[in-house]
C-alpha cells in the first residue's frame, strides 16, 4: 500500500507539472500570437499612414491645404512616432505663413529622427526668414551632409555663407562641387553671382555660359550671362545677349535691359543709337525720371547742350529733390559760361546730396570764373570736408592757395 501512494502522488505530481508546462506554453503561444498581431498591426497602421502621406502630398501640391492638413492628422492618429508626418505638417503651416507652428513641427520630426534631412532644411527656411542666418546656415548645412546628393541643400547653405560674409568660403565650396554636379546649371549659377559680387565679371560670364549651355532656353541665366558681359567690356556679346532677350514676348518692354543695351552700345562710340533708346523710353513713359536725366547725360556725350538741359530741366520738374538734374543743369550752364546759373543750380545740386563733391567742386569753378576767389577756395574746403581724398578739389584749392 505504500507504494501504491507512492507511484500515485508521484503521477499526481508528474500531471500538475504537465499541466503547469501545457499551461505555461500555452501563455507563451498565446504572447507570441499576440506580438504578431501588434507587430502586423503596427505595420498595417505604417502602411496606411505612408499611403496617407502620399495622399497629402499630392493635396499639398495642388494647394488644397485643408484637406491636406485632414490627412496628415488622420496618419498622426494611426502612426504618431511617424517624423514624416510632422515635416509635412511643418510645410502645411509653413504654406500658411504660421511660422512658429512649423518651426515646432520641424523641431518634433527632428527630435524624433535626426538624421531627416528635408526636416533640418525646411527649419533652415524658416530661420532665413526670420534672418537668423547663422541658424539658417548650420540647418541647410545638416541637410546636405545627411544627403550629399542634393544640390538645393549645398546652393542653399553656400546662400547663407554670403548673408555672413563668408564670401570665399561659399566660392570654395562650391567650386568643390561643380565637377562633382557636372550636369547642374544652378550650382554654375551661383559661382557666377558670387563672381559678380567679386568684381570679376570674366570669370563670372564664364559660369554663366556653362550654366547657359546646360539649360539653354533659361532665360534669367541668359540675362545674368549678358549682363557680366557688359561689365566684363564684351560689348558686342552683351548686345547680342540683350537683344535677343528684348525680342522676346513679355521682354520687349523690359525698361532695365533696354538701359543695359543702351549702354553697351554707348560703350561701343554708338552714342546716337544709345540716344535714340532713351528718347523712345521718354515717349513711351514720359513721367518716369530715370528715362529723362539718361537721356541727358547721353545728349551730354553727344554735345548737345540744349538737349541736355531741356531733359535735365524735365528730370528736376519730375524729381525735384534728386541731385542728378540740378547737376547736369549747372554743368550745362558752366559749359555755357552761364557762371550765375551754374553756381544757382550746382548749390541746389550740393544740398540735395550731401554726400557728394563734385557739385561744390564745379561751383568753386565757377566762382573762380567770376573772381570770387575766397568763394571758390571755401567751396573746394567744403568739398574737402565730404571727400578728403578727392585729387581734384586737393588740386584745385593748392593752385589757388600758392597763387
Amino acid at each position: 500500500m505504500p507504494q501504491l501512494k507512492s507511484s500515485r502522488s508521484k503521477f499526481a505530481t508528474l500531471l500538475i507539472t504537465l499541466l503547469l508546462i501545457g499551461w505555461v506554453g500555452a501563455c507563451e503561444s498565446h504572447k507570441t500570437l499576440n506580438d504578431q498581431k501588434n507587430a502586423a498591426q503596427s505595420r498595417w497602421q505604417q502602411m496606411r499612414s505612408s499611403m496617407i502621406l502620399e495622399e497629402a502630398v499630392s493635396q499639398f501640391e495642388t494647394g488644397d491645404l485643408e484637406s491636406a492638413e485632414s490627412s496628415v492628422l488622420g496618419a498622426i492618429n494611426l502612426d504618431p512616432d511617424n517624423p514624416r508626418l510632422y515635416i509635412m505638417m511643418g510645410r502645411i503651416t509653413m504654406e500658411r505663413a504660421q511660422l512658429e507652428r512649423a518651426n515646432n513641427y520641424f523641431r518634433l520630426a527632428i527630435e524624433m529622427d535626426e538624421n531627416m534631412p528635408d526636416a533640418h532644411y525646411f527649419r533652415g527656411v524658416i530661420m532665413q526668414r526670420w534672418e537668423n542666418y547663422e541658424e539658417a546656415y548650420a540647418a541647410y548645412h545638416r541637410a546636405y551632409l545627411l544627403l550629399p546628393d542634393r544640390p538645393t541643400y549645398l546652393l542653399a547653405a553656400t546662400e547663407m555663407l554670403i548673408y555672413l560674409d563668408r564670401e570665399e568660403e561659399a566660392l570654395e565650396t562650391l567650386l568643390e562641387k561643380v565637377v562633382y554636379f557636372e550636369g547642374n546649371a544652378p550650382i554654375r549659377v551661383a559661382i557666377g553671382q558670387i563672381y559678380m559680387l567679386r568684381g570679376q565679371p570674366d570669370k563670372a560670364a564664364e559660369y554663366f555660359e556653362s550654366a547657359l549651355v546646360l539649360q539653354p532656353e533659361d532665360l534669367q541665366i541668359g540675362e545674368e550671362l549678358a549682363l557680366a558681359q557688359l561689365a566684363a567690356g564684351r560689348f558686342s556679346l552683351a548686345i547680342i545677349g540683350l537683344e535677343r532677350l528684348l525680342m522676346l514676348p513679355g521682354h520687349e518692354n523690359r525698361t532695365d535691359l533696354r538701359y543695359a543695351l543702351a549702354s553697351a552700345i554707348s560703350a561701343q562710340g554708338r552714342e546716337q543709337d544709345a540716344r535714340r533708346i532713351y528718347i523712345e523710353l521718354t515717349r513711351g513713359e514720359p513721367r518716369e525720371p530715370e528715362h529723362w536725366i539718361r537721356l541727358s547725360r547721353s545728349s551730354w556725350k553727344l554735345g548737345d547742350m540744349s538737349g541736355a538741359l531741356t531733359a535735365a530741366q524735365r528730370f528736376i520738374e519730375l524729381a525735384p529733390r534728386r541731385h542728378e538734374g540740378h547737376l547736369m543743369a549747372g554743368m550745362v550752364w558752366l559749359r555755357n559760361g552761364d557762371w550765375d546759373r551754374a553756381i544757382l543750380a550746382l548749390e541746389v545740386a550740393a544740398q540735395t546730396a550731401p554726400e557728394l563733391a563734385a557739385p561744390l567742386i564745379m561751383r568753386g569753378m565757377a566762382f573762380e570764373r567770376t573772381g570770387r576767389t575766397a568763394a571758390a577756395r571755401g567751396s573746394y574746403r567744403e568739398a574737402l570736408q565730404r571727400s578728403p581724398g578727392d585729387s581734384r578739389a586737393l588740386a584745385l584749392l593748392e593752385r589757388l592757395e600758392h597763387e
